[in-house]
């Protein structure tokens, strides 16, 4: 995962754009690994350099259709799907610069983040707070709330059977 990640952030440094990085993250309420970085990291993370740089948005899979700007930018295959959670992606200029898959822990999760960070310093200090994708209140929740949705969750067990969740990649058509 580190030499996937290593290796996007070399070519990302070669990259240049008048648009700001974000690190999103797509959640579920029912995955556990989402709740837990939701409890060790996201509290104080918009306090971190990290989030100077790299603000974090949290995209929640449990609406029942993909952000718009993720349909655009999947459907011009400038990002991949989403294929479990946690996933953070580093979204730079309408697509997808790198990607990190699952949480090992907070530890783990700041070396990945701040190597990326240091490899790409330069361009992502030109474009802090120039976010070019849209807020979507239908999919996009902050970490207090994604974090009462995935306790309410496994609490009452499971999804509503009734209802179908739409992956992003199940969205763009």
């Amino acid at each position: 995962m580190k030499k996937i990640i290593l290796t996007l952030a070399l070519w990302f440094c070669f990259t240049s754009s008048a648009a700001a990085a974000e690190l999103l993250m797509f959640s579920m309420a029912s995955c556990g690994y989402c709740q837990k970085f939701l409890t060790d990291v996201a509290p104080t993370y918009a306090d971190s350099d990290a989030a100077k740089l790299l603000p974090l948005r949290i995209i929640s899979m449990d609406r029942k259709s993909a952000p718009k700007w993720y349909d655009q930018a999947y459907n011009a295959r400038k990002i991949d799907g989403i294929v479990g959670t946690p996933t953070f992606v580093v979204f730079d200029n309408g697509e997808e610069k790198a990607r990190l898959i699952g949480y090992q822990g907070k530890d783990r999760f700041y070396d990945d983040i701040n190597r990326f960070i240091d490899s790409n310093r330069v361009h992502l200090q030109k474009t802090a707070g120039k976010s070019p994708i849209p807020f979507e209140a239908e999919t996009e929740v902050d970490y207090k709330t994604a974090l009462l949705q995935e306790k309410k969750v496994m609490h009452e067990g499971s999804h509503n059977k009734n209802e179908k969740k739409v992956m992003p990649h199940e969205g763009a058509k």
